[in-house]
């Protein structure tokens, strides 16, 4: 049975912990042979001292480790929202704006915020990569026209969308 599934994550996390911060603190005493490895460390943590310049090494290896929690009084808060639901929707599959129309404002009238919608990304990019005209049908035109139509439609009922790129292609992932 290896160690790690002996061991609570906790103390192995606390382990890594203290490996890193002997580390941090090795590289300082080693740097500090050097007059200009010594300088170097004066320089970005503003300690003349030897013992006040490994500290500052452990406190931003610390600090990398776990960032401190931003207290000041203009720090950005989560803001509440009055309703936090949203709704699921397919309305790329639906024929015609008035039938978009009419799911947009049932999903208003029950109360959703927002509404998630799929966008097949070859919906958007149909011939070619970059090609962003729809010519299946005549006349051709946007690609971009059925998404956008869903935005207005949504905003105008006051719905926030969120929008989610399905199906990206081969050249685009990683």
């Amino acid at each position: 049975m290896a160690w790690t599934t002996r061991v609570p994550a906790a103390w192995r996390n606390l382990a890594r912990l203290w490996l890193l911060l002997g580390a941090l603190g090795g590289a300082g005493w080693a740097g500090s042979a050097t007059p200009r490895l010594r300088g170097a460390m004066e320089r970005v943590l503003g300690e003349t001292d030897y013992l006040s310049q490994i500290k500052g090494l452990t406190d931003l290896g610390r600090q990398a480790w776990r960032p401190r929690v931003d207290t000041l009084d203009a720090a950005p808060t989560a803001t509440y929202v009055q309703a936090p639901y949203g709704v699921n929707a397919f309305l790329h599959h639906e024929v015609g704006q008035n039938r978009r129309r009419q799911v947009i404002a049932a999903a208003a009238q029950a109360g959703f915020a927002y509404v998630r919608q799929p966008m097949p990304w070859e919906d958007v990019e149909i011939h070619a990569r970059g090609d962003f005209e729809d010519r299946r049908n005549e006349p051709p035109r946007s690609a971009w026209y059925k998404y956008d139509n869903i935005v207005d439609l949504a905003r105008a009922q006051g719905l926030q969308v969120i929008l989610r790129l399905d199906d990206p292609p081969a050249w685009a992932q990683l």
